[in-house]
C-alpha cells in the first residue's frame, strides 16, 4: 500500500510540475518594455508570432497544472500591502508631497492590476473545464471592461514628463510605471488572444465527456473515503479518483482480453462455418487486426484512467498528444487492412473476373496513400502546425523535387501508359527484346517478371512502356499447331489424297480444334456485327480459326503435307494434350492408307 501511495505521489508531482507565473514574468520582460526601438515589419511580424506562441504555451501550462495558479506568487497580493500604501498616500497628502503621492498611487494601481490578473487566471484555471457556450466570452468581457476603466494614458503622460528627471522619487515613479506598463500591456494582449482563441478551452477530457465527475463525487461522499481524503489532499488526489482509476484500468484490460481471446474464437468459428472461398483471407485479416484492436482498447482505457486521476483537470498536453498520435497511426493501419480485405472480396466475386488486377493494385495504393495523408494531416492539426504554410513550401519546392525525381516520375507515367494501353496484366506471359516471362507484380516504379527458369526480373516501367511487347495472353481463342509431315516417295497418289482428306476431316471434327463454326462471337462481344464492319474482330480479340491441310512440296527426301490449325485453348498444358492427340490420329490415318513417314536419306544408283 505504501509503494502504491508513493507511486501516486510521484505521478501527482510529475503532473504538478509547473512554472506558470515564472512564464508570465518571462513574457512580460521579453515583449513589454518601455524601451523604444526602430524595427522593420519583418521583425515585428516575427515578434508577434513568437509572442503568440508563448501565449499558447502559457495556456497549456494553465490547463495542465491549474492547481499551481493558487501557489504563492508575486501576483497574489496581500491586503496589508494595499493598506500600507493607502496610509502613505494619506500622510504624503497631509504634507503636500505631490510627487510621492503620485508615485504611491501608481504603485497602488499596480497592486490592484496584479490582483486582477491573478484572480482572472485563478477563475480561468478553476472553471474552464465546466465552461458552457458563452461562459468564457462573458468572463473575458468582465475583465476587459475592468481594464478599460484604468486610466492608462494618465500614467503614461506622467511617465513622459519625468522621463528626463533623475530625482529619487521620480526614478521610483518611473520604475513603478515600467512594472505597471508590463502588467497592463501583457494582460490586455492576453485577454484579446484568449478571446480570439476560445476553442483552446474546449474541454476534451474523456472523463468529462462520460460525466464521471458525478460518480467521483458519490464515491467521495462515503464516510470512509472522506476520512482518507484528508490525507490524500496533499498530493491533489481523492479516493473517488483512485478507485475509478483502478476500475477503468481493470475493465479495459479485461475487455481487451475478452476481445483478443473469446470474441476472436467466436468470429473464427463463424468464418469457417460459412465455407466461403474468402475464408482464408478473412481469417488472415482477423489475425492482423486482432492485436491492434486489443492494443487500442488498452490505450483508450489507460488514457481514460489518467483523465480520471487528474480530474477535473486534463492530462499533460504532451502526453495527450502522444496518445493521439498512437491512436491515429493504429487507425491508419486498421484502414489499410480494411482496404485490402474489402477489395480482395470484391475481386473474388465471380461477376468481377474481368477486372484488371494491376488497376486494382494501383487503386489500393492510392487509397492507402490517401488514408496515410489524412492521418498525417490530423496529427499536424493536433500539434497546431500551419498546414497552409507546409503546402506553400511544397509548392515552392515542387520544381526541385520534380527535377530530382525525373526517373521516378517517368516510371509512374510509364505505369499510367501501360494501364491505358492495356499492354499486359498481372499473370500475362510477355516477351520483349530483353526479357520473357510471367508478370507477377506491376508497381508504381517497376514491374516484376518471373522468367521460365524461375528467376525474378525487375524492369522499370518507363523501359517497358517504351518497348515492343509481345503478349502471348492476348489470344482469346486459338493456339497454333503447325507441322510438315513428310511421307516417302514410293507413296501412291490416291493414298496420299485420301490421307489428306481424312486428316482435314479429323481436325474439323476434333473437340480441341477450333473452326469458325465453333466460335460463339456473341459471348465475346455483343457488338461484334458492328465492329466487324470497322475492323477484323478475329484480330482484335485474338481469335484464330484457320485450318489448312494441303500437299505442300516435294522435298529432297520426302513429300510434305502442311498441317496448319489452332486449338480452342490457349493454355500450354491443354494445348500439348490436344497436339499429342492430333499427332496420334494423324499417325493412324497414315498407317491406314499405307503411307510411311520419310526420313532424311539418299539413294545411290550405280551404272555398269
Amino acid at each position: 500500500m505504501k509503494i502504491f501511495l508513493l507511486l501516486l505521489l510521484y505521478v501527482s508531482f510529475v503532473f504538478a510540475d509547473s512554472q506558470f507565473w515564472q512564464k508570465v514574468t518571462l513574457i512580460e520582460n521579453k515583449y513589454y518594455t518601455t524601451e523604444e526601438a526602430n524595427q522593420t515589419d519583418e521583425i515585428i511580424n516575427k515578434t508577434i508570432d513568437a509572442k503568440y506562441n508563448d501565449f499558447s504555451i502559457l495556456i497549456s501550462l494553465l490547463k495542465n497544472k491549474p492547481y499551481d495558479i493558487s501557489t504563492a506568487n508575486d501576483f497574489n497580493i496581500n491586503e496589508t500591502q494595499k493598506v500600507k500604501l493607502l496610509q502613505k498616500i494619506k500622510t504624503n497628502n497631509q504634507y503636500g508631497y505631490s510627487l510621492a503621492v503620485a508615485r504611491d498611487k501608481l504603485k497602488l494601481e499596480n497592486l490592484k492590476l496584479k490582483q486582477i490578473i491573478y484572480l482572472y487566471f485563478l477563475k480561468l484555471s478553476s472553471n474552464w473545464v465546466d465552461f458552457k457556450d458563452g461562459d468564457l466570452k462573458k468572463l473575458n468581457k468582465t475583465y476587459i471592461d475592468t481594464i478599460a476603466k484604468i486610466d492608462y494614458s494618465k500614467y503614461y503622460v506622467q511617465y513622459q514628463k519625468m522621463k528626463n528627471n533623475n530625482s529619487k522619487i521620480e526614478n521610483d515613479t518611473k520604475e513603478a510605471f515600467k512594472e505597471f506598463n508590463k502588467h497592463y500591456l501583457f494582460f490586455t494582449d492576453m485577454l484579446g488572444y484568449i478571446d480570439d482563441n476560445r476553442q483552446m478551452f474546449e474541454y476534451e477530457s474523456l472523463a468529462n465527456l462520460l460525466k464521471l465527475g458525478v460518480l467521483i463525487d458519490k464515491i467521495n461522499s462515503v464516510e470512509l473515503c472522506e476520512k482518507l481524503n484528508l490525507n490524500l489532499r496533499f498530493i491533489h488526489l481523492d479516493m473517488g479518483r483512485i478507485i475509478l482509476f483502478l476500475f477503468v484500468i481493470s475493465f479495459s484490460s479485461l475487455f481487451s482480453y475478452i476481445l483478443y481471446k473469446k470474441i476472436y474464437n467466436f468470429l473464427k468459428f463463424k468464418i469457417f462455418l460459412k465455407e466461403n472461398e474468402t475464408d482464408d483471407i478473412l481469417f488472415e485479416n482477423l489475425n492482423k487486426i486482432r492485436k491492434p484492436v486489443a492494443f487500442l482498447i488498452i490505450l483508450i482505457g489507460f488514457q481514460l484512467s489518467l483523465d480520471v486521476l487528474v480530474y477535473p483537470n486534463t492530462i499533460n498536453e504532451v502526453v495527450s498528444n502522444v496518445f493521439y498520435v498512437i491512436v491515429v497511426l493504429n487507425l491508419v493501419y486498421l484502414f489499410f487492412i480494411f482496404i485490402d480485405n474489402t477489395i480482395f472480396i470484391y475481386l473474388t466475386n465471380k461477376n468481377n473476373d474481368n477486372i484488371r488486377k494491376e488497376l486494382v493494385t494501383l487503386l489500393i495504393a492510392i487509397f492507402k496513400i490517401i488514408v496515410f495523408l489524412i492521418g498525417v494531416l490530423l496529427i499536424l492539426v493536433q500539434f497546431n502546425i500551419n498546414i497552409s504554410g507546409i503546402l506553400a513550401s511544397l509548392g515552392i519546392g515542387g520544381l526541385a523535387v520534380a527535377l530530382a525525381a525525373q526517373s521516378t516520375l517517368s516510371n509512374f507515367f510509364g505505369l499510367i501508359k501501360m494501364i491505358v494501353d492495356k499492354s499486359f496484366s498481372i499473370g500475362d506471359w510477355i516477351q520483349t527484346n530483353d526479357v520473357e516471362g510471367t508478370v507477377v507484380k506491376i508497381g508504381f516504379i517497376s514491374t516484376k517478371i518471373r522468367t521460365f527458369d524461375n528467376a525474378l526480373i525487375t524492369v522499370p516501367n518507363s523501359d517497358l512502356a517504351n518497348s515492343s511487347i509481345k503478349n502471348w495472353n492476348k489470344r482469346k481463342i486459338g493456339r497454333r499447331i503447325k507441322m510438315n509431315i513428310g511421307v516417302t516417295y514410293n507413296s501412291k497418289q490416291a493414298d496420299l489424297e485420301n490421307a489428306i482428306s481424312q486428316i482435314k476431316n479429323m481436325l474439323q471434327n476434333h473437340h480441341g480444334i477450333v473452326t469458325s463454326k465453333k466460335v460463339n462471337y456473341k459471348e465475346i462481344n455483343k457488338f461484334y456485327r458492328q465492329e466487324q464492319k470497322l475492323t477484323s474482330v478475329d484480330d482484335k480479340y485474338g481469335i484464330k480459326t484457320t485450318l489448312l491441310v494441303y500437299l505442300d512440296k516435294f522435298n529432297d527426301s520426302s513429300i510434305d503435307i502442311l498441317v496448319y490449325t489452332f486449338t480452342k485453348t490457349t493454355d500450354w498444358a491443354e494445348w500439348l494434350e490436344i497436339k499429342e492427340d492430333v499427332l496420334f490420329k494423324i499417325w493412324k490415318i497414315l498407317e491406314a492408307n499405307n503411307l510411311e513417314f520419310a526420313f532424311p536419306s539418299q539413294s545411290i544408283y550405280l551404272e555398269k
